[in-house]
C-alpha cells in the first residue's frame, strides 16, 4: 500500500518536470504527505476546460461508500476496473499524482521502523491515481494512488507499492482509461531504478512535516 509520501522539490521545479503549472501558490513542499491532506496532482480530464496542463490540490482519499469506513486511500491495481467503490474512476478518470519519495514500514520487535523509497536520480515521479469530482463547486477533487506488487526493493518491507509510471508512460495513463490500461505499462517500477533507507520514527506522526523526515538514519531498528 502507500499511506504517507513526499514532495519536497520547488513548485518551479516540479513544473519543469511535468510541463505543467500550478494554479494555486497555496502549496509547499511536503515531508510526510499523508491521507485528508490537499496534494499536488495533474488531472487527466480538466475540470475547468483548460488546455494547458495544470497542477491542482486534490484531496487524497476517496469518499467512503459506508458510513463506518475510511476514505479510500488506495486501490489494487489488479481489480480497480472490477470493484465497485473504483470502477467509476479508473475507467473515466485518471490522474498523476506527484511523488519524490513514499514512506513504508517494517515491524520489528513489536516497533515500527519508517523506510523512505525513492529513484536514485533524486528526481520527482508521477504515481497513477484516479479521481473524483466533488459534490460542491467550492470543494476540491478527490483521489486515490494505485498500487501494484512490490519489486524486489519494495518487497524487503511490503508486499506492495505505488505504481510509479515510467516518464514515456504518464501522458499515455492520463489519457487510457478501461479494462485494458492495466496491461500497457511495465506497473512494478524496476527495483535497481531506485532506492530506500530508514527514516525517523517521528514519520508515525502525520503532524511531523519537516525536512528531518527524510535525512537517513545511520542505523535503523534492528
Amino acid at each position: 500500500m502507500c499511506g504517507r509520501f513526499t514532495l519536497t522539490a520547488e513548485p518551479c521545479h516540479i513544473e519543469k518536470r511535468f510541463g505543467a503549472k500550478f494554479i494555486t501558490t497555496e502549496w509547499h513542499p511536503t515531508y510526510n504527505a499523508a491521507p485528508s491532506q490537499l496534494l499536488p496532482v495533474i488531472l487527466g480530464r480538466n475540470p475547468l476546460g483548460n488546455s494547458t496542463r495544470e497542477i491542482v490540490l486534490a484531496r487524497w482519499g476517496l469518499p467512503a461508500w459506508h458510513k463506518n469506513m475510511r476514505p479510500l486511500i488506495n486501490a489494487r491495481i489488479e481489480t480497480a476496473a472490477e470493484k465497485r467503490m473504483f470502477r467509476h474512476a479508473y475507467t473515466s478518470n485518471h490522474c498523476l499524482v506527484l511523488a519524490d519519495g513514499y514512506y513504508e514500514w517494517k515491524d520489528v520487535g513489536g516497533k515500527r521502523q519508517p523506510y523512505r523509497f525513492a529513484l536514485r536520480n533524486r528526481e520527482p515521479f508521477a504515481m497513477a491515481g484516479i479521481w473524483e469530482p466533488p459534490d460542491f463547486d467550492d470543494e476540491p477533487p478527490t483521489f486515490a494512488i494505485l498500487t501494484t506488487s512490490a519489486n524486489e526493493l519494495a518487497a524487503e518491507i511490503h508486499d506492495r507499492m505505488p505504481v510509479i509510471l515510467p516518464i514515456g508512460a504518464e501522458q499515455r495513463w492520463l489519457t487510457q482509461a478501461g479494462n485494458g490500461v492495466r496491461h500497457m505499462f511495465p506497473f512494478t517500477y524496476p527495483a535497481d531504478e531506485m532506492q530506500s533507507y530508514p527514516v525517523t520514527s517521528q514519520v508515525n506522526k502525520a503532524s511531523f512535516n519537516e525536512p528531518d523526515a527524510i535525512l537517513p538514519l545511520q542505523r535503523a531498528i534492528a
